[in-house]
């Protein structure tokens, strides 16, 4: 099994960064991967998300050149994960804190 985890972020680097790694704390790493669709976000935001992304090597960052919306955005996401052939996606908005086994039911 493989899993995909996509979060969009748009200039919402704090929200981001507590979804992140709430969900780092409850997934397998082996199974899952994390991808972050940055939708265009300022400087600063992109800058200090390609930070915490590169401290992670289950992390892919995907960065966009204007803001696409949320459909434009996660379908960006979709893609990178169906061209990579993972079972399961799962799409969290950024401002998601998940708890431990959250994936279980959504299997």
């Amino acid at each position: 099994m493989t899993v995909c985890i996509i979060i969009l972020n748009y200039n919402g680097f704090s929200d981001t960064k507590e979804c992140i790694e709430s969900v780092l704390k409850h997934i397998n790493g082996s199974i899952c991967k994390v991808v972050v669709v940055d939708n265009g976000s300022n400087s600063n935001d992109l800058i200090r998300l390609r930070e915490l992304c590169n401290k992670h090597s289950i992390i892919y960052l995907i960065e966009t050149s204007n803001n696409r919306g949320y459909a434009g955005g996660n379908n960006i996401g979709i893609e990178f994960a169906r061209a990579r052939h993972f079972e399961y996606i799962c799409i969290l908005n950024n401002d998601t804190i998940v708890k431990s086994d959250f994936l279980t039911p959504c299997i």
